[in-house]
């Protein structure tokens, strides 16, 4: 996600470093744009990081959620090896006790 955000800031970082820069070309464009156009320029970067940061907790949700259906499966068989050691203790000890 740290990736994502920071890709973000870089693209922002070049698009106005871009429109800021002295050549006439860019100057022009910056200035051909209107208040309403770079509003709506602001209003798509917007959309497109929310719409980024949104499918980027939804990747980290199901990350989290595999990750937790790991941990689940782990100490299901730490149990199922915690029963089965216990169970060969009792084995050992009744062997024990008739010799």
């Amino acid at each position: 996600m740290w990736l994502v955000v920071q890709r973000i800031d870089e693209l922002e970082a070049t698009l106005y470093s871009a429109l800021q820069q002295e050549q006439p070309a860019c100057r022009a464009v910056a200035e051909s744009l209107t208040d309403r156009q770079r509003d709506e320029l602001r209003l798509a970067v917007d959309k497109l990081r929310r719409q980024i940061l949104r499918q980027s907790r939804q990747f980290d949700s199901q990350i989290l959620q595999e990750r937790m259906e790991l941990l689940q499966q782990a100490q299901q068989r730490i149990r199922d090896l915690e029963d089965r050691l216990e169970l060969q203790k009792r084995q050992i000890k009744d062997i024990e006790e008739k010799v």
